[in-house]
């Protein structure tokens, strides 16, 4: 079974933490990415970085809670 990976310039599938695998060692670590985003470049190994999902979650701004209201007080949606 092989692991989903990304690459810089690439859209952000889905929302979520993603783990940040660089080419060249240096400090691995854990980022977070928000759909319809696009995954950066590495200052250091450039292109060679890849992101892999490690859990996804929902959309803060997609979320009717948290939808802003118009001067009714009632939320706007989509």
């Amino acid at each position: 079974m092989s692991v989903l990976t990304y690459g810089p310039g690439e859209t952000v599938p889905h929302s979520g933490v993603y783990a940040v695998i660089h080419s060249k060692p240096h400090t691995q670590y854990k980022e977070l990415f928000v759909e319809r985003g696009t995954f950066p470049l590495c200052n250091v190994c450039s292109a060679q970085v890849a992101f892999r999902l490690i859990r996804a979650v929902e959309n803060i701004f997609a979320d009717p809670d948290f939808l802003p209201e118009d001067s009714a007080g009632t939320r706007r949606v989509g």
